[in-house]
């Protein structure tokens, strides 16, 4: 009886935010997925879908209880109305929501570039972290390059988020720009300067 009232309770609890979690995904752009694109997927009470999955180079995600869902080409709401729908044979009325991750790259004078999967709700400040911080060459600039367009943001307006972007996009790359000069490059051209006065004082002294 109290097992029943407690399930009662977290239903009442879950129901409200699951719903506006289903709601929050057709309200987002249409983005449409792609092979290597990540999904986190929550459902009630079944733990083995309840995990982060990715989508195959077939264009289909493998999913417990229910096999493989057509992934590649879907908006997120029409993925999260596919893989509802199967599941519903499984489980009746599945409480689930659905978050896609995507890929991006980040390149330049960072301590780790690479490839990195977020979530689309980050800030450019949280993914450089993600990427180890600037390296001591970077001026603190960065250039954001999607399709056709760049982007150029100031150190400042990445520290206090006021991008000229309100998010990363999928596909994006971030590039770290190099200091005009760099200690080393000091170190370089004062030992240029160094040689080319002793050659001009050793040639010209007679």
């Amino acid at each position: 009886m109290k097992a029943e009232r407690l399930r009662k309770a977290i239903l009442c609890v879950l129901v409200p935010l699951l719903l506006i979690s289903s709601t929050s995904v057709a309200q987002q752009p249409d983005y449409k997925f792609k092979n290597g694109d990540y999904i986190d997927l929550y459902v009630y009470n079944a733990p083995e879908l309840t995990n982060e999955f990715r989508i195959q180079s077939d264009g289909y995600v493998r999913l417990p209880l229910i096999g493989n869902v057509e992934a590649v080409g879907k908006t997120e709401s029409e993925l999260y109305n596919s893989i509802y729908e199967a599941l519903s044979v499984p489980i009746k009325q599945p409480l689930m929501t659905l978050l896609p991750k995507f890929q991006v790259s980040v390149l330049g004078y960072v301590e780790r570039p690479g490839v990195f999967t977020i979530s689309g709700t980050e800030r450019i400040v949280e993914i450089i972290a993600e990427a180890g911080g600037f390296s001591p060459e970077a001026s603190g600039r960065i250039e954001i390059y999607r399709g056709e367009e760049k982007i150029k943001i100031k150190q400042h307006n990445i520290l206090e988020s006021k991008s000229p972007i309100a998010l990363i996009e999928p596909g994006d790359v971030i590039v770290a720009k190099r200091k005009l000069f760099t200690r080393s490059d000091y170190s370089v051209i004062l030992s240029t300067l160094t040689s080319i006065a002793l050659f001009t004082y050793y040639t010209t002294r007679d």
